[in-house]
């Protein structure tokens, strides 16, 4: 009954939250409506133009999957590797310093995260020449080969 309760309670004060939030986007932001529309045309007219953008963000996309399976792999062979050492030596000739005991998690975490971001950025800056190129009237038919060479 209490679980219920707390449930319902919970809900009703998150509910409120959102209605809050959107009321307040919706009063805040109600005259850049023109502007989105605005910004959405112009670069739906760019990348029905340029329709080779969308291999760069499914190459961009694949990319960053394929880093996470090879991330994912390289930490279970590591650990597979760290478990068989730890089971085949005895006990006493394990030294282990606690201090330093957590630093290969962070190590792997900045590297995991560096390649995603190495992917997404080179998405980013791909685009960001595509719609350099179209806003300084220098686009040609090989506009986003030579963005995506850029990046």
């Amino acid at each position: 009954p209490f679980i219920g309760l707390a449930a319902i309670v919970f809900g009703a004060f998150f509910t409120c939250c959102g209605g809050c939030m959107c009321y307040c986007t919706w009063c805040c932001y109600r005259d850049l409506i023109p502007l989105t529309i605005e910004v959405i045309a112009t670069v739906t007219s760019i990348m029905v133009r340029y329709w080779s953008m969308l291999w760069v963000s499914a190459c961009g996309a694949v990319a960053g999957v394929l880093w996470s399976f090879l991330c994912s792999a390289t930490v279970l062979a590591v650990h597979g590797w760290y478990t068989r050492t730890m089971a085949t030596t005895p006990a006493s000739q394990i030294e282990v310093d606690s201090k330093i005991e957590n630093i290969p998690y962070f190590v792997f975490m900045v590297i995991y995260f560096w390649g995603g971001y190495v992917a997404f950025n080179t998405c980013h800056v791909a685009f960001a020449g595509v719609f350099g190129s179209w806003y300084f009237g220098k686009d040609n038919s090989s506009t986003v080969c030579k963005s995506f060479k850029t990046a």
